[in-house]
């Protein structure tokens, strides 16, 4: 597994199914991370998609490996390929535990507020999982994030794709809805979820409820 040939021989090979396997050798060492970087540029998409998914899995278990590369994860906020964007939305999501140089600046921000009004529902709802994530290691951003998440099913969509966003947006309201200070943000996340509380989609109308029951 040394060589970069061989492990993008693997990944066009197996494909997304060795993506735990090569995190958890790129975890063990490291000099091989820039050969799945690179392999997540492939033009084979076999390969590319394999890498990328191999990099979530090492931003998930150990974040700090990757955070000298942001840089290369937040150029892919805008690319064309759906399924790198949405990776490194959700590696950078995870960046936010080890974000000491502040580098998830309101320009990264931006970048995901606006996929919030994606017409793809899967781009708008990897925006909202990961603008929770942010927002519980980053008290400056909570402001922002929570009125764009307050304004993210506004799109216009299919009843039950607003439903399912919502349903999002209520979770991700969760992962730091306890680190705010009474007051507006406070209300205004009450206030949606309560909107949610009879939601038609049974999914959303639970998470509704239960995030109530503990917010009160």
């Amino acid at each position: 597994m040394g060589a970069r040939t061989s492990i993008e021989n693997v990944l066009k090979e197996k494909g997304n199914g060795v993506a735990p396997e090569i995190a958890k050798r790129v975890l063990k060492d490291r000099s091989l991370l820039g050969e799945v970087v690179e392999a997540a540029e492939s033009s084979t998409k076999r390969v590319k998609n394999a890498a990328a998914k191999t990099l979530k899995i090492v931003s998930e278990q150990d974040p700090s490996a990757l955070y000298a590369r942001f840089d290369f994860f937040a150029s892919k906020l805008e690319v064309e390929d759906s399924i790198l964007k949405w990776i490194a939305m959700d590696v950078l999501g995870n960046l936010a535990a080890v974000d000491s140089g502040s580098r998830l600046n309101q320009g990264i921000l931006r970048r995901f507020f606006s996929h919030l009004e994606a017409k793809e529902l899967v781009t708008a709802a990897h925006a909202v999982d990961n603008l929770g994530k942010i927002a519980a290691c980053k008290p400056r951003c909570r402001k922002a994030i929570t009125e764009n998440l307050l304004r993210a099913d506004v799109v216009e969509r299919s009843r039950d794709c607003r439903s399912i966003l919502a349903g999002k947006v209520i979770v991700a309201f969760s992962e730091y809805f306890d680190r705010l200070k009474p007051g507006p943000l406070r209300a205004g996340i009450i206030s949606y979820a309560d909107a949610h509380a009879n939601d038609p989609r049974g999914a959303t109308k639970r998470k509704a409820e239960a995030f109530l029951k503990k917010a009160r």
